[in-house]
């Protein structure tokens, strides 16, 4: 995924860790809409984790929203990570990802773009 949406190493690394927390509140059963993965607490996790600060994983999270990674939702006012990003852990530790990439005709490229 890192190759795909351009993330640095420290990005890559936080939201790594922001699958996991996701993950583990897969597993708990919860709806993601009942468990805002951003909430002060994982907030508190991630930066003492990849220690990181408060401004730093702010302008991360705003991309990561920009890019589709994570979203928000204004009636819940919950983040998440939707379901077509959220890599499904199978047994075995395997993971399984299909991504679907569109070509565009465009006349007006030269063979460098």
């Amino acid at each position: 995924m890192n190759g795909i949406f351009g993330l640095s190493p420290r990005e890559a690394e936080v939201y790594s860790l922001l699958l996991k927390i996701n993950d583990s509140v897969n597993n708990s059963g919860l709806s993601k809409f009942k468990m805002n993965i951003l909430n002060t607490e994982n907030r508190r996790i991630i930066m003492r984790e990849c220690n990181i600060t408060k401004t730093n994983l702010s302008r991360q999270i705003i991309k990561f929203k920009e890019l589709g990674l994570v979203r928000y939702d204004e009636a819940t006012n919950i983040y998440y990570i939707p379901d077509y990003v959220a890599p499904k852990f199978a047994s075995g530790h395997t993971v399984e990802i299909t991504f679907t990439l569109s070509t565009v005709s465009d006349e007006q490229t030269g063979s460098d773009n």
